[in-house]
């Protein structure tokens, strides 16, 4: 019963970021040009609606689609769809994760667990959004948040196929589903369909690299959802607004900014300072999960194969030489090329060698101490020397904690911020390559895998979104950045479930991880809701400006006046509301005056 009821309370625990996002949605009103779509879906069929976008500037569909279909709910949407577009996350990350856990072995607590951590993933997600118009703009929500939930259930599906038995008759549906999933999906947006692109592409080479049962249970599903992806594209390059919005732009000005801008906004969006605490959060979720899971089975030995005897256990040389020294050696090869982008740098408050600050000094001894550290972890004759392996992925992780306390709600030079950024990814890295010792082969070239293809789709992803939106957009807005949080919360979660099964399989007393990383949840997911404080104050004032003035509108527009003259809002509701023609059009008004009172 005790058990029963702290479960119950971390449960509660893990919801609470989502709810209060959700929560604050509530406050949400039409912002920009949210009123020109939600006028339009009530004058339009959803034909009509569609024709319209695809000759204006866009070539998407499925976005206006949605919104046609949420058009009786009228003004009132804008704060409704937030917790909409919540659900639909939550939903399909709670199905995709109580799938896993059940292919895992998960037994005890495996729906509830899939839940919390669904909700957390969430939460988390939302705390590392460049931008919260991402979940609070209309428009913007369902363009680049809603297709986020599909592709969660797309790879639910791809689970699914992955597992099914050999010569189900349902394949050839499921194969279809896919496809069709992948054409609705791809159709939100154009950075969507290129992720999605670039995505498949990875994954069929993913699953062809596997082999076996997963090559031919995956490939066609696959293939299928590549296929409807490639035709989405091609069917959004087919609009004449797209078309005509290229044209407008020189391929002199083009290569220009593809040139200097892109590769910068790339590399700003992949290290901004919003993504760490989510992404830490969802590490330190893993990590205990992880830890209460039994770990992953070794794939079980072909039908023609008799089962091997268990293997006699390795002697201390021998997993020594089984210890993946790659990873080591990349990440000795990232602290020395960071090397030079640090000394060069020159601090404003230079006390040491008339150049650096004495902070800079310590992040500069750090990639000298991290240097010497990895050289030393990257030569198999130095590991036979250590007596006490196990304690070293202890250690890597009491410092990725401290580059964490380090990078929270910290201004720093970007040179130190990207030096301890891919640290912590190198770090990462240590701690898997030792915590593999144990692990079954297997398990780690899938995890290894799984891991390449999802920060390729998160970096590779991003890089060619900013290309593209050189070429689509004057500047880089950050909503058309919601994919790489969202990446980056689920890495988050992968690395932290791998970490705990392999501190669990070292053995010896993981009190002090355990306890850690509850730690580092719990301050990580406190102050999530306290720095979202001033946002629901913030909208909350905009919420009942907006409501009085559109109340005001309505009443004096009854009386058939056309221009109206209404009190100055005490809230500066241009600051969301940029497009003036859309106000006019939404009300059937020819002009609007606010008065100063005395």
């Amino acid at each position: 019963m005790r058990q029963e009821k702290s479960y119950t309370l971390i449960l509660l625990l893990c919801f609470a970021p989502m709810l209060m996002y959700a929560w604050i949605g509530t406050y949400a009103r039409p912002a920009s040009d949210d009123l020109c779509h939600i006028g339009d879906t009530a004058k339009q069929t959803t034909w009509e609606a569609v024709q319209t976008q695809r000759s204006g500037i866009n070539g998407s569909s499925a976005n206006i689609v949605v919104m046609n279909l949420l058009g009786p709910l009228d003004i009132q949407v804008t704060a409704l769809f937030p917790a909409m577009l919540i659900a639909g996350w939550f939903l399909s990350a709670a199905a995709l994760l109580s799938k896993a856990f059940s292919l895992l072995g998960l037994t005890t607590y495996r729906r509830t667990t899939a839940m919390g951590l669904a909700a957390l993933l969430v939460g988390a997600t939302c705390a590392g959004l460049y931008t919260l118009r991402s979940v609070y703009w209309y428009t913007a929500s369902v363009k680049y948040g809603l297709p986020l939930a599909l592709a969660t259930s797309y790879f639910l599906l791809l689970l699914h196929v992955a597992v099914r038995p050999h010569g189900n008759g349902n394949a050839w549906r499921q194969t279809a589903l896919g496809a069709a999933l992948c054409f609705a999906t791809a159709n939100f947006a154009e950075n969507i369909s290129l992720l999605m692109l670039l995505g498949l592409t990875l994954l069929l080479g993913a699953a062809w690299l596997a082999g076996g049962k997963l090559r031919r249970s995956c490939l066609p599903a696959l293939a299928a959802g590549w296929v409807g992806t490639a035709a989405a594209i091609l069917t959004m390059l087919s609009a004449l607004g797209l078309i005509d919005r290229v044209a407008r732009r020189t391929a002199v000005d083009n290569l220009a900014e593809l040139l200097s801008s892109a590769p910068t906004a790339w590399l700003e969006r992949i290290s901004d300072s919003s993504l760490l605490p989510s992404f830490a959060l969802m590490v330190a979720a893993g990590i205990l999960v992880g830890m209460a899971s039994p770990p992953p089975p070794p794939p079980p030995p072909h039908a023609h194969q008799p089962t091997p005897p268990p293997p006699p256990p390795p002697s201390p040389r021998a997993q020594t030489r089984r210890t993946p020294v790659i990873p080591l050696r990349i990440a000795l090869l990232i602290q020395l090329l960071l090397l030079p982008l640090l000394l060069n740098h020159q601090s404003f408050d230079s006390q040491i060698l008339g150049q650096y600050s004495v902070e800079y000094t310590v992040i500069i001894a750090l990639n000298i101490a991290l240097i010497g550290a990895f050289a030393l972890l990257s030569r198999r004759p130095s590991l036979e020397r250590l007596q006490h392996l196990h304690y070293l992925p202890q250690a890597g992780l009491a410092f990725a904690l401290l580059i964490v306390i380090l990078l929270t709600n910290r201004d720093m030079q970007w040179q130190a911020y990207i030096f301890l950024w891919l640290t912590l990814h190198s770090l990462f890295a240590m701690i898997a390559s030792l915590l593999s010792l144990r692990m079954p082969k297997a398990v780690v070239r899938r995890f290894a895998l799984g891991m390449v293809v999802l920060y390729a789709m998160m970096w590779l992803g991003a890089l060619a979104v900013s290309f593209a939106a050189s070429l689509f957009l004057s500047n880089y807005h950050g909503r058309i950045y919601t994919f790489v949080p969202f990446f980056m919360a689920w890495g988050g979660l992968a690395w932290g479930i791998y970490f705990g099964w392999g501190f669990k399989s070292l053995g010896g007393s993981l009190r002090l991880v355990r306890i850690g990383s509850l730690l580092v949840a719990l301050w990580l997911g406190g102050s999530i809701l306290a720095n979202n404080i001033p946002v629901a104050e913030s909208l909350s004032l905009f919420a009942d400006a907006f409501d009085d003035r559109h109340e005001q509108i309505l009443a004096i527009r009854a009386t058939g006046q056309r221009d109206i003259r209404i009190p100055q809002p005490p809230v500066d509701l241009k600051a969301y509301q940029r497009d003036v023609p859309c106000i006019y059009t939404y009300y059937d008004i020819d002009s609007l005056t606010y008065t100063i009172s005395d």
